[in-house]
């Protein structure tokens, strides 16, 4: 029914109405991850937005309710610095969380309180996700010049293998050092895990990638752009339910669509702050505007959704498991922010 009313609504490019609720919180850019049943939503800053300058109310990490909008707790009291990323578990009890000085952190959710601490990860601007086994954490680090793909292990406490895209030669990393162009093309800047736990990347030159991880050879998705070092164009990958690998290229101003067996399909639309449900529709904002679109129909077309959010800047996005979805907001030097959960009517 839901897929349905979804299909009925975005039929054609047209303007939307939205209702929308909100949820305050003390951030200048929060940023979000809801649990993998949709009934948590934890909330933290942007390291980057505040300069990694900090202050006390910017080091928790809030958790809200995400049907009522309470706030529920905060995971705070061991980090030193900025939360660069967090990842639920699979089964939600746990939520991990990566910091700009390197520490990385396991918290019980309902127990709001630190299970596992590791304090020597390099710093820098880490990522985490969770493997489907929930005994292990792919992690995003770097090691000076490069970043890594690391698979840490919970249960032994240690990084128990690492996936680099890296220089073939010695002479190639001499000749590579200073190089900008070499650092966006051995770098990793997003990537995903499958529930088949396939390891999926994208380097800062827009390169996407899946490492086959017994075999330890890495397959191009999606090639980098020419001429285009370091522009960060692909900065966030999505994994669909049948397997699909979604991401948003800056650069040609499309979203495409991997299909596990191979193909592709490029839709000329999207925005790099996105958003699918589990009923295969699309939300993104482009332009400071929020467009959704069913990619499930034959030809998909984009419809404006109107609304009185602020759009600026990158605002996050999730979709609820009732449909609903968050629109994280950022107003450039508030102290305070809007989550709002947005129904599309």
């Amino acid at each position: 029914m839901r897929r349905l009313l979804f299909s009925l609504l975005i039929a054609a490019a047209v303007v939307l109405p939205a209702a929308a609720q909100d949820i305050s919180v003390p951030l200048m850019m929060p940023q979000i991850e809801l649990s993998p049943d949709g009934t948590v939503l934890a909330v933290y800053e942007s390291p980057a937005i505040v300069d990694f300058e900090i202050t006390p109310d910017r080091l928790p990490i809030r958790l809200y309710d995400a049907e009522s909008g309470a706030e529920i707790g905060t995971l705070e009291g061991t980090q030193n610095d900025l939360t660069n990323d967090v990842a639920f578990s699979p089964d939600g009890t746990r939520l991990a969380s990566v910091h700009a000085n390197g520490q990385l952190l396991i918290w019980d959710v309902a127990g709001q309180t630190v299970i596992q601490q590791y304090d020597w990860l390099p710093m820098g601007n880490s990522r985490v996700n969770f493997m489907p086994d929930g005994s292990r954490l792919a992690l995003i680090f770097s090691s000076g010049q490069y970043s890594n793909q690391a698979i840490f292990d919970l249960n032994a406490g240690a990084i128990v293998d690492i996936f680099q895209v890296r220089p073939a030669t010695f002479r190639e990393l001499q000749d590579s050092i200073g190089d900008i162009a070499a650092l966006g093309r051995y770098g990793v800047l997003a990537q995903a895990i499958s529930e088949q736990g396939a390891l999926y990347g994208a380097t800062p030159n827009g390169e996407v990638f899946v490492w086959d991880m017994e075999a330890r050879t890495r397959t191009v998705l999606y090639p980098e752009a020419e001429g285009a070092p370091m522009r960060q164009n692909v900065r966030s990958l999505q994994i669909l339910d049948d397997g699909s690998l979604l991401f948003y290229d800056d650069l040609k101003a499309v979203t495409v669509r991997i299909v596990a067996g191979g193909t592709q399909t490029e839709y000329p639309f999207g925005g790099p702050s996105f958003a699918l449900s589990d009923e295969g529709v699309l939300a993104y904002v482009q332009e400071r505007a929020l467009y959704v679109v069913n990619l499930t129909q034959d030809s998909p077309e984009p419809a404006l959704v109107e609304t009185e959010i602020d759009l600026r800047g990158m605002p996050q996005l999730a979709f609820l498991p009732d449909g609903r979805l968050l629109v994280g907001s950022f107003i450039s030097g508030e102290e305070t922010s809007t989550i709002y959960r947005v129904t599309l009517n």
